[in-house]
């Protein structure tokens, strides 16, 4: 399936007509994937790539896959966001403008109004869902003619109607990758036993476990946390 929507997306990096494409899928159905592909492409064509994400701990997750994935191929990825130091974003800035950068990713600090576009060939939203229409529409006010594609595992309302209405095209991804396991849903009464059974048993297998709480220590005792990481 991954292959499908990649062709795709391809063909509409080709066409004059700006690409203006929603990619749907489940956490981990392979969006960052084909998104790094279109990347890679954009920038074997000479254009710089623009990756906005709304959280810091997803842009970091997103630089980190792209540093390694393109290592071998010379590209130079910066990232920018809210714990970025004054000197390191300004470098940035510079370097991005006199495109020195070929891949920028960040979250809502990309709307610097001293970041200049004019050489983006692709502009990557990730979570689309997240970002207000203002706040999307912002670079792509300052180059009109730039290819966007958008990720999201839950689209609005609003981006339903206009895939609806033929403004803006869609992809789906139903099929996970190879080896990824289902997803499994319980529904049990709380206890504190359960729970803690269930973060041992993905830690003993180095799984991960997002739990939702109101009051994380009745999950994890202070000085029993380990190698959790609790938000």
């Amino acid at each position: 399936m991954i292959k499908e929507e990649n062709e795709a997306i391809e063909k509409d990096l080709s066409l004059i007509k700006p690409m203006n494409r929603l990619l749907c899928g489940d956490v981990g159905f392979g969006k960052t994937e084909i998104a790094m592909r279109a990347a890679f492409i954009s920038v074997n064509a000479g254009k710089q790539v623009v990756i906005l994400a709304p959280s810091t701990v997803l842009v970091t997750q997103h630089f980190q896959s792209f540093v390694d994935r393109f290592k071998k191929f010379g590209i130079t990825i910066k990232s920018l966001n809210r714990h970025s130091g004054s000197a390191e974003k300004k470098s940035t800035i510079d370097d991005f403008n006199n495109s020195k950068v070929d891949i920028i990713i960040g979250t809502h600090a990309l709307f610097n109004q001293s970041l200049v576009f004019d050489n983006i060939g692709l502009l990557v939203i990730d979570e689309e869902h997240r970002f207000g229409t203002k706040q999307k529409d912002i670079i792509k006010s300052k180059k009109p003619d730039v290819h966007v594609l958008y990720l999201s595992a839950t689209p609005i309302p609003r981006t339903l109607e206009l895939a609806a209405y033929g403004d803006m095209d869609v992809s789906f991804l139903h099929t996970p990758p190879t080896n990824r396991l289902s997803i499994k849903s319980f529904l049990k009464v709380e206890t504190d036993n359960l729970m803690m059974e269930a973060i041992k048993r993905e830690s003993s297998r180095d799984g991960q476990c997002f739990i939702i709480q109101n009051d994380i220590k009745k999950l994890v005792p202070e000085g029993k946390c380990n190698n959790y990481y609790l938000n």
